[in-house]
């Protein structure tokens, strides 16, 4: 029990590899302590993927280490619950599925401020002509006319969100 390990008896191939519990290891460190011409009796340790190689003698000096020419086999993790987007994810997912260069702080000031799915929905559909015949007029690389268009479509959202959607017939009496 010299340095603390359980040891297991194990032997070294002449081209320095360990067979043990059903997996291959490569000695990495102290290779040149073994024989390339015969197999090398040792005691081993294993500690996670690694393994300790020590004299054949109960308490033998360590002569190296050797690690496991694949990882570990592991049971595939369950995988994780689809989490749904959250509405700023939909809402920038929406503009990039328009062809605009998303500038995320951007948006999410404007969000905190009150944008929501349906109003980013409604910004874009009322404005939708206008934005590709500025398209259409632009004489810049598709990633400036892309930004130009997040730009535009922010200013209008910035507008939408100010206004006060009051009805016409409430503003005709005495406001006091």
């Amino acid at each position: 029990m010299k340095y603390g390990y359980r040891k297991i008896k194990a032997t070294v191939s002449k081209n320095r590899t360990i067979r043990h519990d059903k997996r291959d290891y490569y000695v990495t460190s102290g290779s040149d302590k073994f024989s390339k011409h015969k197999s090398t009796p040792v005691k081993i340790s294993r500690y996670k993927d690694k393994l300790f190689i020590f004299e054949q003698s109960e308490d033998g000096i360590l002569l190296g280490e050797a690690i496991a020419k694949k990882p570990f086999d592991r049971p595939p993790a369950p995988e994780p619950s689809p989490v749904p987007p959250d509405e700023l994810d939909t809402i920038i997912a929406l503009l990039e599925k328009h062809n605009m260069a998303v500038e995320r702080p951007v948006l999410i000031e404007v969000y905190h401020r009150g944008l929501t799915l349906a109003r980013a929905e409604q910004v874009l559909d009322h404005n939708q002509s206008r934005y590709v015949d500025y398209m259409k007029k632009m004489n810049q690389p598709d990633d400036r006319k892309n930004q130009a268009l997040f730009n535009a479509f922010m200013l209008d959202c910035q507008k939408s969100l100010n206004t006060n959607h009051v009805a016409t017939y409430a503003s005709h009496g005495d406001i006091t």
